[in-house]
């Protein structure tokens, strides 16, 4: 099956903005990609709507991919096949083929079955946080300043704030300047979240919000797709 060039860039766009999370391993379908980072502190389930109905994709090794996809990404003659077998309701890509006018090339996919993607959140969004280039930069230059790995989010009374606490008990206090919005009027909280991976999302976001769960997850779309975020012990 050839896979069209819009079902390319979007795959291509997937595979290079998970790198933001650190995510190794992904399945992918042309309505949905779900995966985590190592330590399942993080991951991506997102909804999609590419042109071809190639069953399931399992990225496992996703270095090897970007290396190969940024050999031919640039290039107008590029043509990407999936070798595709089952049938309608247990389709699964085991292949893709890669060729240009100069080169060609072949990525052995993982097995859908045996990678470890979310399925379904068990957190309904909560609270709506406001968020703009001049914060977002701030909460990363003043991270420059600790070293410490984790960020607090502390609401009280819709005030929000952002802590960092280093190892020599050091706190560094980020304001907000718009109140939280809450499903609720009890709105309280407390989260922790890892900080590289909180301020890489939030540097390569377009979106002027994220939100967080009554648990605790957080979630924010960065290049169209949904990334979560599971709350550290503050």
């Amino acid at each position: 099956m050839k896979l069209s060039k819009g079902t390319v860039l979007a795959i291509g766009n997937i595979l290079s903005t998970v790198k933001l999370i650190k995510a190794t391993d992904l399945v992918i379908t042309n309505e949905k990609v779900s995966g985590y980072n190592p330590d399942k502190t993080a991951f991506i389930m997102s909804e999609l709507d590419l042109d071809e109905d190639f069953g399931s994709i399992g990225i496992s090794r996703l270095q090897t991919f970007l290396s190969r996809f940024d050999l031919i990404k640039d290039d107008d003659s590029v043509e990407i096949t999936a070798v595709v077998s089952g049938d309608d309701d247990d389709k699964i890509t085991s292949e893709l083929k890669f060729k240009t006018d100069s080169l060609k090339m072949q990525y052995r996919c993982g097995s859908p079955k045996f990678i470890s993607a979310p399925t379904i959140i068990n957190d309904n969004e909560q609270y709506t946080i406001k968020i703009d280039e001049d914060l977002t930069s701030l909460i990363s230059r003043a991270s420059n300043t600790s070293d410490t790995n984790l960020i607090r989010l502390v609401n009280v009374n819709g005030e929000l704030s952002y802590e960092m606490k280093d190892n020599s008990d050091d706190v560094i206090n980020i304001l907000a300047d718009d109140k939280v919005e809450s499903e609720e009027d009890k709105n309280d909280f407390k989260f922790a979240y890892a900080l590289d991976m909180f301020n890489a999302l939030l540097k390569n976001s377009s979106e002027a919000s994220f939100s967080i769960g009554k648990r605790g997850i957080f979630r924010i779309k960065v290049n169209s797709l949904t990334f979560f975020m599971l709350p550290r012990a503050a």
